[in-house]
């Protein structure tokens, strides 16, 4: 190369590549002014029966007059934004049902699809309408996916008790509360075990009694019957199970 250009090239620069920044949210603009990076879907600015985002952002651009931004991400920045006016900013967005960053998924905030058909003669399918549908599909089966997850974990939870793995107190007492599946065992290793099992089963009754259980003196807040007398006093001291 450098025969060919007639000098000799400099040694090449070191590139590091930072994190891409979509700029989402409000950030300092670093002169005592805020910009607002605002999610637009696809990049399609319009109304829907559930976001008015068209008439939210005229709102928005009519009450405080701010500077505009288009990003590559296809969503719109709203600049020179004075720091007094970000509540009712957000109170604005809020009222046209428009996202702000904390309530968009991480799935919905990097998805992006071009137009495809009905617009784009080299198209063969759906690009842009059909992605809506597929991302809230898998947002959908991640939640499900979550909540088998963490059933499985809780399962595994339960397992261990009889075991003596180590647990964690507050997922023994979800445990049970949700899927009762040590009081067979339990009730098995009290019967029929040996010493060691049945101190085992003692000791996890002993955990279940403190964290399942709540023990409310109200013999003389809710009585059945008359304090006055020791019958009456009897009756009072009862014990009431309520189903969690």
């Amino acid at each position: 190369m450098d025969q060919r250009l007639g000098y000799q090239l400099p040694p090449a620069t070191a590139i590091q590549w930072e994190v891409v920044d979509d700029h989402l949210g409000w950030h300092p603009q670093g002169d005592g002014r805020w910009y607002l990076g605002v999610y637009v879907e696809n990049g399609r600015i319009k109304d829907s029966e559930d976001v008015t985002l068209k008439t939210g952002f005229r709102r928005l651009v009519e009450t405080f007059r701010p500077g505009i931004r288009l990003t590559p991400q296809q969503n719109i920045l709203f600049t020179d934004i004075a720091e007094e006016h970000k509540p009712a900013v957000n109170a604005l967005l809020r009222d046209h049902n428009i996202a702000q960053l904390s309530e968009i998924s991480n799935a919905l905030r990097y998805a992006m699809a071009c137009p495809a058909l009905p617009t784009c003669g080299l198209a063969m399918s759906d690009a842009e309408r059909a992605l809506p549908s597929v991302v809230r599909g898998l947002e959908r089966e991640k939640v499900d996916l979550a909540s088998h997850l963490a059933a499985a974990r809780k399962d595994r939870a339960a397992d261990d008790l009889l075991s003596g793995d180590e647990y964690e107190e507050e997922g023994l007492a979800v445990v049970l509360k949700r899927i009762k599946l040590n009081f067979i065992p339990l009730q098995k290793s009290l019967e029929a075990g040996g010493d060691e099992e049945r101190k085992k089963a003692l000791k996890i009754l002993e955990k279940l009694d403190e964290q399942l259980n709540e023990v409310l003196g109200k013999g003389d807040t809710k009585t059945v019957a008359s304090n006055a007398k020791p019958e009456g006093r009897a009756m009072n001291r009862r014990v009431e199970f309520a189903k969690i």
